[in-house]
């Protein structure tokens, strides 16, 4: 048999033509990641930081819709002092992708109602998240988000 029928074989058993225990458990893990960016999702209305620096992941890198970058201590630091007020987030067009056991990948539009030091930044954005499960829970590892035109 020729390496490349191998390996052919190989990823189309990793990605998707996997048995019914690899869809079951996937479809776990995409439920774990859901509940993950709900949470995030609440613990940013409610500015939890404390909540919040349990969610990001210590190696935390985000960039946001204006290109800026950020790491945990810097995401962290905009809701300890307000700078970013959410008084609305909804998150729709939900798309996970499993990765292993403990790496997924995440894609949805948001739809805010902000303030960023009072100026509105209500809109519409596409956002991509990267989850890493370490030591028995979830962290998001990577966010990116751009802005949608309307």
């Amino acid at each position: 048999m020729s390496s490349f029928v191998i390996i052919s074989l190989m990823l189309f058993s990793y990605f998707g033509g996997g048995s019914d225990v690899n869809r079951s458990a996937n479809a776990a893990i995409e439920n774990e990641v859901m509940q993950v960016i709900d949470k995030q999702r609440e613990l940013a209305l409610h500015k939890d930081v404390p909540g919040m620096r349990q969610v990001l992941a210590d190696d935390y890198l985000s960039t946001n819709a204006y290109g800026q970058v950020r790491t945990k201590q810097e995401t962290v630091d905009v809701y300890e002092h307000g700078e970013i007020v959410y008084t609305a987030l909804a998150v729709s067009e939900m798309r996970i992708l499993v990765l292993s056991p403990t790496s997924a990948v995440a894609n949805f539009k948001v739809t805010t109602v902000e303030h960023n030091k009072g100026i509105d930044e209500s809109g519409y954005f596409r956002v991509t998240r990267v989850f890493a499960k370490r030591q028995g829970r979830w962290q998001v590892v990577v966010n990116h988000s751009t802005s949608l035109a309307v």
